[in-house]
């Protein structure tokens, strides 16, 4: 794999919870690389080396075409998602149910966008098991791109789509990770941190027209939704 450059350490490991494990198998981790398959692994037993097959719980190829970064997980009251960004080949963002210790053999949704080179983890953000949202980094299109958790064709928003490039996220770096905390999402780009969230309403009278400026500091852009 790696005189080829498909190495598997390009890609992080997801410890996984119990709720996902089965009776033989209850303690978890999934991860993938540059080859693309998705390893499901035995932490209590990961293996070891076997020239002649891997020792693992499941194991997936064929349906990412590579990964560099690190799956996310959702729980949304009924099903435990993974998902995954591709980390170049222009594939799209998927999702795979996962339960009593294997994965779904192929995507349960996938958005319409495509993702090129090095976008980065993707993030989830919900309330409680309820309105989760899965925030990813689109580095060809230098975008922020929020998708249903349940159904990534669904896509919320993105950060291209206010007029007049009001909530425009800046030259996004390889590898940046999209950060939720307190309803904000923290963005960090090539010169500075863009911190997207519910709008500001003013909580006293405007500012005359002759002086009020309409574009927001770099650390402060908010989009309408998010």
């Amino acid at each position: 794999l790696d005189n080829v450059d498909r190495d598997l350490g390009s890609g992080g490991p997801l410890i996984l919870p119990d709720a996902v494990g089965s009776a033989v198998h209850p303690h978890l981790l999934v991860g993938s690389g540059k080859e693309g398959k998705i390893y499901l692994i035995d932490r209590d037993n990961m293996g070891k080396f076997d020239p002649n097959t891997d020792h693992v719980v499941q194991e997936q190829a064929g349906t990412l075409s590579g990964v560099l970064n690190t799956p996310a997980l959702f729980y949304d009251g009924t099903n435990y998602r993974l998902y995954f960004l591709p980390g170049y080949n222009n594939d799209h963002a998927k999702s795979y149910v996962i339960a009593n210790g294997a994965f779904s053999t192929s995507p349960t949704s996938q958005s319409s966008d495509t993702y090129g080179y090095l976008p980065g983890s993707p993030s989830i953000s919900a309330s409680g098991t309820t309105n989760g949202i899965l925030w990813a980094i689109d580095t060809g299109s230098n975008t922020l791109r929020a998708y249903n958790a349940t159904n990534l064709a669904s896509e919320l928003w993105t950060s291209n789509q206010a007029a007049g490039g009001r909530d425009t996220l800046g030259t996004a770096l390889k590898f940046s990770v999209p950060t939720v905390a307190d309803g904000e999402v923290f963005v960090g780009t090539a010169n500075a941190l863009v911190v997207y969230g519910p709008p500001i309403v003013p909580t006293s009278a405007p500012v005359a027209a002759a002086t009020f400026s309409t574009q927001p500091s770099p650390a402060s852009r908010r989009p309408t939704r998010c």
